[in-house]
């Protein structure tokens, strides 16, 4: 419990334990400088941390965005469009992992063909299809015959306002 607690305390840059036992009325206050590359760093990590992507998958995403100008919302909406996170966001799978078991055990045909990459990037239209229907799927799932669409392609937008920029390139080397 109290390494959990100090390890929370050394990486937001904040104190959890106000109040110790010594000093019962005066609160402890602990000053942290953060650093620009800290800051950097954070952001890397909640990114990670939310789509479960290794750095090095995270590196390859960057290089392909080199020349493109806001870089931040193109690599979320790359992320998104991961078909991992397609299966998240439509409800299809509890979560993330569980979407990529799905996966990986070739349960996902998208325009009829068996898909077992989790990074693939899903285009506008194409169906994915479930060749069953999972307990946690919602009922307009079966009104369309275990088939849907992903027709919205700027979803990303709403994720976007949650990352701080950051330089990409200079966190990763």
């Amino acid at each position: 419990m109290q390494k959990k607690r100090k390890k929370l305390t050394q990486k937001l840059g904040i104190n959890l334990d106000l109040f110790s036992n010594k000093h019962k009325n005066t609160p402890q206050k602990r000053l942290i400088k953060s650093s620009l590359f800290k800051k950097e760093l954070l952001e890397k990590q909640k990114i990670q941390a939310t789509y479960q992507i290794t750095t090095s998958t995270l590196k390859t995403l960057i290089t392909k965005l080199k020349h493109k100008k806001s870089k931040l919302k193109t690599l979320i909406k790359l992320l998104e469009m991961r078909l991992d996170n397609v299966l998240f966001r439509a409800h299809i799978c509890a979560t993330r992992k569980a979407a990529r078991q799905l996966i990986a055990h070739k349960k996902i045909k998208i325009n009829g063909k068996r898909e077992n990459k989790r990074a693939r990037t899903i285009k506008k239209h194409d169906i994915i299809k479930t060749p069953f229907i999972l307990n946690n799927t919602t009922k307009h799932f079966i009104f369309f015959k275990k088939k849907f669409k992903l027709i919205k392609t700027n979803y990303y937008k709403k994720y976007v306002h949650q990352y701080n920029e950051f330089l990409l390139t200079k966190t990763l080397m």
